[in-house]
């Protein structure tokens, strides 16, 4: 297409990641042949770029390197490290050329302050509700520099994800039958972090003290994925807590169903497929004005329901593979802009 072709050399096995549902990396293994074709091709052998999962570690050669990300959210944080240290260190190294997430935050600043729970959201469900965190975890973490900051690029996000797949895949019809149950919201409460913990289980018990209302509530993973599909598609609303990640596949999932998604206002990140308040009804952290919200839905229904095959659009097209394949070449071609 016109563009400089570049070699990555890297040990990641794209079809392992297929055949293992690596639900991180699925999407770019299976983009092999549109990203060739944008110039970004991989080899065992072959680049002077090394190009690495997070999960393997950086390389041992001095070569110039890309890392895969596979936080969950914007703030740095691989599962096995604790306040995204090791993360911090490999941003200041000269050699790292780019690291790819799914999100970061939208100033760098964010990522400057004090740990708490490790998450920028976590800190803003304290400000709200105190919640006690683990000894140390008020610690300064390392501030991250400006250009240090630049080298964060954004891939494709859980919009992308294999998961998504039933529901984007279904024809029109399908999505905009009648809807029996006002307001669903499923999803786990135990978390490491206290924070989020307090969170998620607020949001259900907010739910269980509405009444008058059609809810379906899930405490914990206790769907089978395909009646968990099934329920979406009969909700007219689909509320959404924070996880570690600021979005989440769920969150996708309900536009897909063509629900009405409710979550807490997430206005501080960066993602390739943004989410904004054009998207979702923004609530507060607490849910504590989540009855007032839900019943401006109800009582709107006929417009949020005439929005909805578009909002379903909007993630639709960002399936696209030539879209999503241009969206990581882009990270790519990013990413080794400084070595030019």
């Amino acid at each position: 297409m016109g563009e400089t072709p570049l070699v990555f050399r890297t040990e990641i096995n794209f079809d392992r990641a297929i055949q293992q549902d690596d639900y991180f990396l699925q999407p770019m293994a299976r983009l092999v042949q549109p990203l060739r074709e944008r110039g970004i091709e991989f080899s065992p052998t072959r680049g002077d770029i090394e190009f690495a999962d997070c999960e393997q570690g950086p390389p041992s050669t001095e070569r110039p390197f890309v890392l895969f990300d596979r936080t969950d959210g914007a703030f740095l944080w691989w599962r096995f490290h604790p306040h995204g240290t090791i993360a911090r260190d490999l941003l200041e190294v000269p050699n790292l050329l780019g690291l790819i997430k799914i999100s970061r935050y939208s100033r760098r600043e964010t990522y400057n302050c004090v740990a708490d729970d490790t998450t920028h959201h976590a800190r803003l469900i304290r400000e709200i509700h105190p919640v006690p965190v683990s000894a140390g975890s008020e610690a300064l973490v390392r501030p991250i520099s400006p250009a240090a900051y630049s080298r964060i690029r954004l891939g494709v996000g859980y919009w992308g994800f294999d998961q998504c797949g039933p529901l984007a895949d279904l024809p029109e019809f399908a999505v905009t039958g009648r809807r029996s149950i006002d307001v669903f919201c499923a999803h786990s409460v135990n978390y490491t972090c206290p924070t989020i913990c307090w969170h998620r289980q607020a949001v259900l018990d907010q739910l269980s003290g509405i009444p008058g209302i059609r809810t379906v509530v899930g405490r914990g993973r206790v769907f089978l994925d395909e009646n968990y599909r099934e329920l979406l598609l009969r909700s007219r609303i689909c509320v959404s807590p924070w996880g570690w990640g600021e979005t989440c596949i769920r969150d996708y999932e309900a536009l897909l169903a063509g629900c009405v998604l409710i979550k807490p206002r997430t206005d501080f990140i960066d993602s390739a497929l943004p989410l904004d308040e054009r998207h979702y009804i923004a609530c507060r952290p607490d849910f504590s004005d989540l009855n007032q919200r839900i019943h401006e839905v109800l009582d709107d229904w006929p417009r949020h329901a005439a929005r909805a095959p578009q909002l379903r659009q909007y993630v639709v097209a960002a399936r696209n593979p030539g879209q999503m394949a241009d969206c990581y070449a882009a990270a790519f071609r990013e990413s080794v802009q400084s070595l030019t």
